[in-house]
């Protein structure tokens, strides 16, 4: 009598019984993906384009956010006509629109500034007072680095040797800016002169004032030193001739 397969090969149903399951297949991780490369040039075709979609694109393309009013920026007298492509560095961006919103009597003011948000007044509308009143800080040197934007600033200038209420009353005849916002030229103390505008004419302004203050040095160097020369002849003429003896 035959005895069945199981009772006649123990060991290799024990050997199949205890095989380990095969391991699973590790899925790859898929390849890292790599953030696209920021875009450092920015192309404005030819073509009419409205001056709400161009404060849309440098907003976005900044990451910034920008407040306006819509029938302000509206209109065929707001259009911004290319007759050729205009290339702008990714840097350039706002300065551009500052001299785009300049020419159309608008200026682009900080709101709040830590987080990107900035707004567009009307230089001839209600609130063009909140233009000057909410002027951007700036160093003296990065004014002058920078004079052609077209924002409205505000920076202080130290003065060593002229008077700084000489100064801003001499300047004042000759930075002279027509229009709703004016350079502001005065006196903190005696050597602190402040001065608020545009940025180019503040730039004008710094310039002048520190040709002001070298000349009152070289001015007050010539002063003393014809007083020394003064001071000398007088003790020779108190000592006498030495000559003769």
């Amino acid at each position: 009598m035959s005895m069945p397969a199981a009772l006649c090969f123990p060991s290799l149903v024990l050997t199949l019984l205890a095989a380990p399951a095969p391991a699973p297949t590790a899925t790859p991780a898929p390849a890292p993906t790599r953030a696209p490369a920021p875009v450092r040039q920015h192309v404005f075709e030819p073509g009419t384009h409205e001056l709400g979609t161009v404060i849309d694109r440098v907003a976005v393309a900044l990451g910034r956010n920008y407040l306006y009013v819509d029938n302000e920026v509206a209109g065929p007298q707001m259009a911004v006509r290319l007759q050729s492509p205009m290339t702008v560095e990714h840097d350039d961006l706002e300065p551009m629109l500052q001299s785009l919103l300049y020419a159309r009597s608008l200026q682009l003011v900080p709101l709040a500034p830590k987080h990107g948000v900035a707004e567009i007044i009307a230089m001839n509308g209600p609130r063009r007072g909140e233009i000057e009143m909410r002027a951007a800080w700036v160093e003296p040197e990065l004014v002058l680095a920078e004079r052609d934007r077209a924002d409205v600033v505000v920076t202080a200038l130290s003065m060593s040797h002229s008077s700084t209420v000489q100064v801003a009353q001499q300047l004042r005849p000759f930075v002279s800016v027509p229009g709703p916002v004016s350079l502001t030229i005065g006196a903190m103390d005696d050597h602190t002169l402040v001065l608020r505008g545009p940025r180019c004419a503040v730039a004008a302004a710094i310039e002048m004032a520190r040709h002001a203050d070298d000349q009152r040095e070289r001015s007050d160097a010539r002063e003393a030193l014809d007083s020394l020369r003064q001071r000398v002849k007088a003790l020779e003429s108190a000592a006498g001739p030495s000559g003769g003896r």
